[in-house]
């Protein structure tokens, strides 16, 4: 389905796209496959993650370009 026909059609069920940043975050551990999987049963029309290389240039899924937030 194309992006013009998937607006019509979400215009036409009467609600917003919903865009689930980090999965449901608040429920499990963000940019998790448990959080993915909650928010698209809770709803979501689509997921958006957070990809990241390392220093040694590994591909991560984290979303802060630090560890501080997610570390004492």
């Amino acid at each position: 389905m194309d992006w013009d026909t998937f607006r019509t059609e979400r215009q036409r069920a009467g609600r917003p796209f919903v865009v689930a940043h980090r999965g449901a975050r608040l429920v499990e551990a963000e940019n998790t496959l448990r959080a993915f999987l909650l928010a698209l049963a809770q709803g979501a029309d689509a997921l958006e993650i957070d990809l990241r290389f390392t220093a040694d240039d590994q591909l991560i899924l984290f979303h802060d370009p630090t560890l501080q937030r997610m570390t004492d």
